[in-house]
C-alpha cells in the first residue's frame, strides 16, 4: 500500500510541476521602435534625434494576449539601415544612445549605446547592429511595458564623415510570458 501511495504521490507531483508547460506560453516578438530618415551633409546638423512610443497593443503577436501578460524579457535593441543613398559616404560612422522613459515622463534613462555604426556596411551586408545595452535597464523597460503597456524611446546620435542620406530602423527583440489560465 505504501508503494502505491508513494508512486501516486510522485505522479501527482510530476503532473503539477509540468503544468507550467501547459498554462504558460512564451511569445517572441520584434517591435519596431521607429524609422528615422537622416539627411546629413555640410549644411545640416550632423545629429539624429527621434522620439517615439512603443505600444504593446500595436504589436500583432501580442494583441490577443494583452490581458494575460505575466512577464517580459527584452533581449536586444537593433539598428538596421533600410535605405542608404549611393551619394552617401561609405565611411560615415554613427554614435549615440537609445534612452527610455515612462509615457508620462520626460526624464530620459540610458538604455543602450550606439558605437561606431557604419551605415554603408550595414546596408550593403543587410545586417543588424545590436546596441550595447544596460541589461538592468532592459528589465526596467520590460516592467514599464507590463505595467503601462507603453514606453517612450529616444534615439540621439551624431554622424562622422558625411554626407549620409538614408533610413534607419530601430527594433526591440523581446519575449512575452503569457499566462493562459484566467
Amino acid at each position: 500500500m505504501r508503494k502505491i501511495s508513494f508512486v501516486l504521490l510522485v505522479v501527482v507531483a510530476a503532473f503539477f510541476s509540468s503544468c507550467d508547460k501547459f498554462t504558460n506560453l512564451n511569445v517572441p516578438f520584434t517591435a519596431n521602435f521607429g524609422t528615422v530618415d537622416f539627411n546629413i551633409n555640410s549644411t545640416t546638423p550632423n545629429t539624429i534625434n527621434k522620439v517615439d512610443t512603443l505600444d504593446l497593443s500595436k504589436i500583432p503577436a501580442l494583441q490577443q494576449y494583452l490581458d494575460q501578460l505575466d512577464g517580459m524579457t527584452i533581449k536586444a535593441i537593433n539598428i538596421e539601415i533600410i535605405n542608404y543613398a549611393d551619394s552617401s559616404s561609405q565611411t560615415c560612422t554613427l554614435n549615440g544612445t537609445v534612452k527610455y522613459s515612462s509615457i508620462n515622463s520626460s526624464t530620459e534613462i540610458d538604455l543602450a549605446t550606439i558605437t561606431d555604426v557604419k551605415p554603408y556596411e550595414l546596408y550593403t551586408n543587410q545586417t543588424k547592429y545590436s546596441c550595447q545595452g544596460v541589461v538592468a535597464e532592459y528589465q526596467n523597460v520590460a516592467n514599464l511595458l507590463l505595467s503601462d503597456g507603453k514606453v517612450k524611446f529616444y534615439l540621439n546620435g551624431t554622424a562622422i564623415d558625411w554626407p549620409a542620406y538614408g533610413t534607419m530602423k530601430v527594433t526591440v527583440d523581446a519575449e512575452a510570458k503569457v499566462n493562459l489560465l484566467p
